[in-house]
């Protein structure tokens, strides 16, 4: 998938997007928003956001509760983002992301081509989890002595998935003791439907009860049937009803 350039205001939200060559490639846009989506299996990164300050348009990206897993290259990669003469030419938010078993690094950050002055400095990365990215969990100009630094609130661990094979369609809901639960950002405005605080990965954050069954893992209704369908006043009837539970 690729953003084409100077597109602005484009949102993706609720997505699998697998075995593509870039899962999610951003060229030069005006704001991108990308959440509760899983992004893996690509040949290369899972998401790759370019900036270019020859075009004078700044790329702003928020990447909020997403799985990539098993991407070739890294999770996420920062390509030609840079500063100029005081102007950043890249603003991203990444937060509440779930990083797991990239090729790679988690996340990347490059020189710019043209300056080489550095990564931009208006990135902010926090409370994600990191675990199994072969390489590092940041590569690139992101640690120490650079303008972008890791992750403060790091999950290292294993989120526990419900279905632990990593391979595609797998079920990316946590378990009830995957130490993702409650552990994105402690700001209300990204707590789960259900008033809790964020769940990191695809299935937390205010966004997942728009297109999940069940954000809270309660039990939902498969069929329901009701016999006879119709009675008169003050007659009786039977309500039957299959349940799932996630």
């Amino acid at each position: 998938m690729t953003i084409n350039p100077q597109v602005g205001n484009v949102r993706i939200i609720g997505f699998y997007i697998t075995n593509g060559n870039k899962g999610v490639e951003v060229k030069v846009s005006s704001h991108i928003h990308i959440a509760n989506c899983v992004i893996g299996n690509s040949v290369g990164d899972g998401l790759y956001v370019n900036s270019d300050y020859t075009a004078s348009v700044v790329t702003q990206v928020e990447i909020y509760n997403n799985v990539f897993y098993r991407n070739g290259a890294s999770g996420i990669s920062f390509q030609g983002c840079t500063s100029l003469n005081g102007v950043d030419f890249c603003y991203a938010n990444i937060m509440n992301n779930i990083f797991l078993q990239n090729h790679t690094y988690g996340i990347w950050g490059a020189t710019s081509y043209y300056t080489h002055v550095g990564f931009a400095n208006r990135v902010t990365i926090n409370f994600n989890d990191m675990y199994g990215n072969s390489t590092a969990s940041y590569g690139g100009h992101i640690g120490s002595g650079q303008s972008v630094v890791p992750d403060p609130n790091e999950t290292p661990n294993a989120p526990q998935f419900v279905g632990e094979d990593t391979s595609l369609g797998i079920d990316m809901r946590l378990q009830s003791g995957s130490p993702c639960r409650h552990a994105g950002s402690e700001s209300t405005a990204f707590n789960n439907p259900d008033g809790t605080r964020n769940d990191q990965g695809a299935y937390g954050g205010p966004y997942c009860a728009t297109f999940f069954e069940s954000v809270t893992d309660g039990p939902f209704v498969r069929q329901l049937s009701i016999v006879p369908g119709s009675v008169p006043q003050g007659s009786t009837f039977s309500i039957s009803a299959t349940a799932a539970v996630r």
